[in-house]
């Protein structure tokens, strides 16, 4: 956007901004891990709380790429982000949106990998390998966008990917409440059905199953609220 409005010198500011947001994201992970470590005999704890974060945050992300799924929104959301730096003459302020833009999707995986780590003792490496091939997968990605530019069909890429963090925040949420239960921190309220099914984090409590449904109303709310709004449009 930036050099099709011709202001190319400012270019390297918004690589400056997301280069130190991963700095910053490295910073954070090592900050969370230090703090796991000396806070080790409340692992459960650490783990039932980040889990829920986690999943706060990723249904958060979800709704934003559904409300940004389509190419004229998202194109004119980047355009009011830039223009509006520009007509402020604030280089700064390109360089604090590349920043947040990266520093708060770094929090994220932060965020997600910590409660994959914590959640998957024995399966570390396969951990590990998914990070690998989500790497490679994104830079494919960023390539194909910078060549092809607003092209892409976001509204599927964006729809799909938002669809699917629900799915991993409805899931953490689960687990979340289950490590919390085993910590003490939740009543554990047993339900007398043969509700189990681990790989989704649903587990026969009223308190687990209470925070999934709680996940899963706030999904169709927030889906019917984006159809009716897709109508009107």
């Amino acid at each position: 956007m930036l050099k099709v409005m011709g202001a190319k010198d400012a270019v390297r500011y918004i690589h400056l901004g997301w280069i130190l947001a991963l700095v910053m994201g490295g910073l954070t992970w090592l900050i969370t891990k230090t703090v796991l470590t000396l806070s080790g005999q409340h692992r459960e704890s650490m783990e039932g709380f980040i889990s829920i974060f986690a999943a706060l945050a990723l249904f958060y992300v979800g709704y934003w790429l559904h409300t940004r799924s389509e190419t004229k929104k998202w194109q004119a959301f980047i355009q009011d982000k830039v223009k509006s730096s520009l007509s402020r003459k604030s280089i700064f302020g390109l360089m604090g949106i590349s920043f947040f833009a990266v520093y708060r999707e770094a929090f994220e995986v932060v965020l997600f990998y910590q409660a994959l780590w914590l959640q998957n003792e024995n399966s570390h490496h396969a951990v590990l390998w998914g990070f690998v091939a989500g790497l490679a997968a994104l830079i494919v990605l960023t390539i194909v966008i910078f060549k092809l530019g607003i092209r892409v069909p976001l509204k599927y890429f964006f729809g799909i990917t938002g669809t699917l963090l629900y799915v991993v925040a409805f899931i953490f949420a689960g687990v979340g409440i289950k490590e919390l239960q085993a910590a003490g921190w939740i009543l554990t309220t047993p339900v007398d059905l043969p509700l189990q099914v681990p790989i989704l984090g649903i587990y026969p409590t009223v308190q687990t199953l209470t925070a999934q449904a709680i996940m899963l109303c706030a999904f169709v709310m927030t889906s019917l609220g984006m159809a009716r709004e897709r109508k009107k449009a």
